[in-house]
C-alpha cells in the first residue's frame, strides 16, 4: 500500500471556494477546501468514524477525527485551484507518550482507506485520487 506520510491528491469541480467558510483560513485569498473537508467528514460519519471537527488553519483545513488515545486528523487544502491535497496525522506507525510506544498504524490506515474510497466514489472527480510521497 502507501506510506503513512503520503499525500492523497484529488481534483473535482464540485468543491469550489466557499466564501463564508473558507474566509476562516489565514491564507484565504489563495487557499480553500472547506466543502471537500465537509464532504469527507460526512462520508466518514456514515462509515462510523464519528463527527469530524473542522478548524481553519494557515495551510488549509485541520479536520479532527474523534479517536480515543491519540489525536487523529486529516488536512485538506487547495492552493490557487491547483488540486486538493489531503494529508493525514499521525504519519508514523507509532507515537510516543512518555516512555511508551503507542501503535497507531491500523487506525491511520483505516482512515486513509476510508478517505480514498470516499474520493474514488465522488462522481464529478476529474481523475482517480492518487497517493504521492
Amino acid at each position: 500500500m502507501h506510506d503513512l506520510a503520503s499525500l492523497l491528491i484529488f481534483s473535482s469541480p464540485s468543491f469550489p471556494r466557499c466564501r463564508k467558510d473558507d474566509e476562516e483560513l489565514a491564507n484565504h485569498e489563495t487557499m480553500h477546501g472547506y466543502l471537500l473537508a465537509r464532504y469527507i467528514g460526512e462520508g466518514l460519519r456514515v462509515r462510523g468514524f464519528g463527527d469530524v471537527e473542522f478548524i481553519g488553519e494557515d495551510w488549509g483545513w485541520y479536520c479532527a477525527v474523534p479517536n480515543e488515545g491519540f489525536s487523529l486528523m486529516y488536512g485538506v487544502c487547495n492552493e490557487e485551484d491547483s488540486g486538493f491535497q489531503i494529508q493525514f496525522s499521525p504519519c508514523k506507525p507509532f507515537i510516543r507518550r512518555w516512555f511508551t510506544k503507542i501503535p497507531v498504524e491500523d487506525k491511520v490506515r483505516a482512515l486513509q482507506q476510508a478517505v480514498f474510497e470516499i474520493l474514488a466514489a465522488e462522481p464529478t472527480r476529474t481523475d482517480r485520487p492518487r497517493w504521492e510521497k
